[in-house]
């Protein structure tokens, strides 16, 4: 069973800090960012 709950700002926080630098890396693997680029464009596709 799923269950859906808030997500504090902590929480969240702890999520971006993981995931927005996770995502870059898998830009820059798959080439459709450079590594210049990648850490700016993923923290704006979060926002």
């Amino acid at each position: 069973m799923l269950e859906l709950r808030l997500m504090t700002a902590d929480a969240f926080d702890r999520f971006l800090a993981h995931t927005v630098p996770q995502y870059a890396a898998e830009k820059i693997a798959s080439s459709e960012w450079t590594p210049e680029e990648a850490q700016a464009r993923s923290e704006r596709e979060f926002d």
